[in-house]
């Protein structure tokens, strides 16, 4: 097991009105690992992963991805939501546009973060495979003329990318699904669709929010060992906020606690269930 960080956040704060979600909240997520992030309802560890992946702007506080400042841009105007002043200022319109656009999570998936949602989010009127293909579209060629023409190098890419749907699918035991429609799917094989399409991205670290939500007991035992194979097998780094306490114990090098947005505890597995802080909380 690596001790090399992949990802660094140090202090992040982020404020809805007058509401702390997250209050100088620091954790390390190194190369390699399980690494969980637990807490009661409305501790903010959604919170966390939407910082992380773009979706939210932090008040305050840094993050560091593969030993870089992340693209998510914290402490800046432009992951704010749109304003009347903007329509009144082009040059910020056009920088908050580009950002929506093309930054934001697009970036963060680009630097190598995926991640999956509490609540379940594919096209559901869209094949399985046409949810993994679409997940790729920044490694196909979008290049109209080479399409049109039919040029080796467009069909090698379309290829690559099918070939990669049907690894992802086969590793996670749905491959039989290919040819169905997202929202017809039993919950559980949804949830595991969901996984798939983070992991055609190519990340270097997953983040999984709540991936057991849901599931029966031996869906749950059968999603441990999945999580375990993609560090085990594939070398992937694995974030994962969980409340199924002995899923987490069982998979986990490393466990934060967060309650009220700020860590209170952090260690292995046997450190954490026995300190009274995380008990009281």
């Amino acid at each position: 097991m690596s001790s090399s960080p992949l990802l660094t956040v140090d202090n992040l704060s982020v404020n809805f009105g007058g509401i702390k979600a997250l209050d100088g909240a620091s954790l390390t997520v190194d190369k390699g690992t399980i690494t969980a992030l637990i807490g009661p309802n409305g501790a903010g560890k959604t919170t966390v992963f939407n910082c992380l992946t773009g979706f939210y702007k932090a008040s305050g506080g840094d993050i560091y991805f593969d030993g870089k400042k992340s693209l998510i841009r914290v402490n800046t105007i432009l992951g704010e939501a749109f304003s009347a002043k903007d329509f009144i200022n082009p040059t910020q319109f056009l920088k908050k546009l580009y950002y929506k656009s093309l930054g934001g999570s697009h970036l963060v998936a680009r630097a190598g973060i995926a991640r999956t949602f509490q609540n379940i989010r594919l096209f559901r009127e869209m094949s399985v495979l046409e949810n993994l293909l679409v997940a790729q579209h920044q490694s196909v060629s979008r290049n109209l003329i080479a399409g049109i023409l039919g040029l080796s190098s467009f069909k090698q890419k379309e290829r690559a990318a099918l070939e990669n749907c049907y690894h992802w699918l086969n590793v996670l035991g749905i491959a039989e699904y290919d040819k169905r429609l997202a929202g017809e799917l039993p919950y559980g094989v949804q949830r595991r669709l969901e996984i798939a399409r983070a992991l055609c991205t190519g990340p270097k670290i997953i983040c999984l929010d709540e991936p057991a939500a849901g599931l029966n007991p031996q869906e749950t035992a059968d999603l441990s060992e999945l999580i375990l194979k993609l560090k085990n097998q594939f070398g992937l780094t694995v974030f994962i906020i969980e409340h199924d306490m002995s899923m987490v114990m069982k998979i986990s090098d490393h466990i934060f606690v967060l309650d009220h947005g700020v860590i209170i505890s952090n260690g292995s597995p046997d450190e954490v269930k026995k300190d009274p802080k995380v008990l009281k909380a």
